[in-house]
């Protein structure tokens, strides 16, 4: 096994020299919707195993990028 692979139980990973997706986040606003996209489930099955909390859709309260950083916040909702 070389420095480009690594094995976690039966499985050998194998690693790319050069990356095969990116965001550099070298915008501001909403995350890219070509790279980036929501799982947001529903409000009334806690995505069928009884979580209890809910995922947002894109909004900027929640995520965005800003500063060449993507920030994801959880707000608590009442």
């Amino acid at each position: 096994m070389n420095s480009d692979s690594a094995k976690t139980g039966d499985l050998t990973y194998h690693f790319s020299p050069s990356p095969t997706w990116s965001d550099e986040f070298n915008y501001s606003g909403l995350p890219d919707k070509n790279k980036w996209s929501y799982d947001v489930g529903s409000l009334d099955d806690g995505w069928g195993n009884n979580e209890l909390q809910y995922y947002m859709d894109a909004s900027l309260t929640n995520s965005k990028v800003e500063d060449g950083l993507l920030k994801i916040t959880a707000k608590k909702k009442i």
